[in-house]
């Protein structure tokens, strides 16, 4: 059993995206054994770059409760609430450039199933199976999107905004997997 980390997380954005606009998330390192599990959204993100599973959390839901939501959604597979490690609760407060302020509570779980079958659901296009070094490689990415790549279709927002706080989250996740062996 690991202890979570608390982990704070400030930042200035152009434009406010996605998860800043939810009170609280739920991120989940799903694991088979071997290989991490990413899904990747076509179309939304910029070439090398997938994600956590996982989403914002309904009220009233705990936070394994939307674990086990997030991934019969996104993977089409059954984990119990019970199967689920705590790996780090970010608290982000983020800035947008006309002073509005925003505030998330994001939460990184860590749960390994095994041989189940999944398959990619909901708005999970395919999965990337990532070793740790991957997912190194994958927030240097994050953390180096250029400022004038934007997303423009519903919400505008700089991906290069996007790419601080997620860089972050998976750097933090990489340090937290290798410390655990």
């Amino acid at each position: 059993m690991r202890v979570m980390k608390k982990i704070s997380i400030e930042i200035e954005v152009e434009e406010a995206f996605g998860n800043l606009f939810r009170e609280r998330c739920v991120l989940v390192a799903v694991t088979n054994g071997e290989k991490y599990l990413f899904g990747d959204k076509r179309g939304f993100y910029p070439p090398g770059i997938t994600r956590l599973l996982g989403g914002g959390m309904k009220r009233g839901e705990n936070v394994e409760m939307a674990a086990v939501r997030e991934l019969k959604e996104e993977l089409g597979i059954d984990v119990s609430r019970e199967e689920f490690d705590k790996l780090a609760e970010f608290k982000i407060a983020a800035t947008d450039s006309h002073g509005n302020r925003y505030f998330n509570i994001s939460y990184l779980l860590y749960v390994d199933i095994g041989d189940r079958e999944f398959f990619p659901a909901d708005d999970v296009n395919s999965i990337s199976l990532l070793s740790i070094e991957d997912i190194e490689r994958l927030a240097e990415r994050y953390c180096s999107l250029p400022k004038d790549l934007w997303f423009d279709g519903g919400e505008r927002f700089r991906w290069y905004d996007y790419g601080q706080l997620y860089g972050a989250i998976h750097m933090e996740l990489v340090k937290i997997l290798c410390a655990s062996g």
